[in-house]
């Protein structure tokens, strides 16, 4: 595990291109804009250890949230003394400003039909969905990944790159097989 704890890091900071690796089954996307920015999609495994290991050297973070992951992420967020809340939207925000405390520049979190969250350190962002013919889900997450850091490349800011992100994912949903 270290040695590929090693070669995740390593990768991180000198790859200036794209890669994808699958650490203990859970497979992880980024990308590094010349060795300054660097993406990860954590899913909905919130409880995964290479979440701990790898969230210091992530600039913007994705989670995913959704009734799959509730029990998982419950488990995740008690283990880190976080205090008790009185709903899960108050619990995943409690867990992104801890998560971002540890170095992102930004948190994300997916919401499926409700939307995407996020946290930059100073303020809360809240974007909701663009209303489409939903055909096919596979790939939204994704879509909205691609979005959002389109968006970030060509300057927008972070409420404005979660629009691009709902638009784009809007767009994959819309017909089936996406992925």
């Amino acid at each position: 595990m270290h040695a590929i704890y090693r070669n995740f890091i390593s990768v991180l900071r000198f790859n200036k291109t794209a890669a994808i690796l699958n650490i203990m089954g859970l497979a992880i996307a980024y990308i590094v804009f010349a060795t300054i920015y660097a993406q990860v999609d954590f899913a909905n495994k919130f409880a995964n250890p290479i979440v701990e290991k790898a969230i210091p050297y992530v600039t913007y973070a994705f989670f995913s949230f959704d009734e799959e992951s509730r029990n998982e992420f419950r488990q995740k967020y008690h283990s880190m003394g976080l205090k008790e809340k009185e709903n899960c939207t108050e619990q995943l925000k409690e867990f992104m400003k801890a998560m971002q405390q540890k170095g992102p520049k930004v948190i994300i979190a997916t919401l499926g039909k409700n939307g995407s969250i996020g946290y930059d350190g100073n303020s809360w962002y809240r974007f909701g969905i663009i209303e489409c013919k939903v055909v096919d889900t596979m790939g939204a997450g994704d879509s909205f990944i691609a979005g959002f850091l389109y968006g970030i490349l060509n300057g927008l800011n972070v409420q404005d790159s979660m629009e691009a992100g709902a638009q784009n994912s809007a767009v994959t949903i819309g017909y089936q097989g996406a992925w």
